[in-house]
């Protein structure tokens, strides 16, 4: 960081830091700003041609990147990023044309997620139902079967505690005879 004429200036590697980009995203972004520009150059260059960025023009590239991840072209992101920071090469007509383009595509996007997001919440509650459904007749045909005791069961014997339990032996066991 450098101070120039009052204002703290940064260099290339500085900004690259506190600005989402890769470093070729960030040079052609900084490019494409000083084309825009009336004169060629947006940027402050030091005597080596370096562009040195101010806080302000960390901000502007931030807002940059934040503009482009909503879909709209490059161009419309710059204009309305030089706008906001009050840059007199653009005109009014440019970022009105930048946010009715941001608006209407964001919004388009966000109901065209929502009706998708809508179908899948549709088909999910209709399988969900059937499930259910089959749930329900299982659980139906288990209480049934639980009511009416089937032919093959053998009834439950509840044992006096005060009797004496006669043991059995292996063959009786085996073949039901009683000893």
């Amino acid at each position: 960081m450098k101070e120039i004429e009052g204002k703290e200036m940064f260099a290339f590697s500085e900004v690259l830091e506190k600005v989402d980009l890769s470093e070729s995203a960030l040079r052609k972004y900084v490019s494409l700003i000083d084309k825009q520009s009336p004169d060629g150059k947006y940027f402050y260059r030091n005597k080596k041609n370096h562009r040195l960025y101010s806080l302000t023009d960390i901000t502007l590239l931030q807002q940059l990147v934040a503009l482009k991840s909503t879909d709209i072209t490059l161009d419309n992101a710059i204009n309305q990023a030089l706008f906001s920071i009050g840059y007199s090469s653009v005109t009014v007509e440019d970022t009105e044309e930048a946010v009715s383009d941001v608006t209407l595509l964001s919004v388009i996007s966000v109901v065209y997620k929502q009706v998708e997001i809508m179908e899948k919440q549709t088909n999910n509650i209709e399988r969900l139902e059937t499930l259910v459904e089959k749930l329900l007749t299982a659980e139906e045909e288990k209480n049934k079967q639980l009511d009416i005791p089937a032919d093959n069961e053998t009834k439950i014997k509840f044992v006096d505690p005060s009797e004496p339990v006669m043991k059995k032996g292996i063959f009786s066991r085996l073949f039901n005879k009683k000893e």
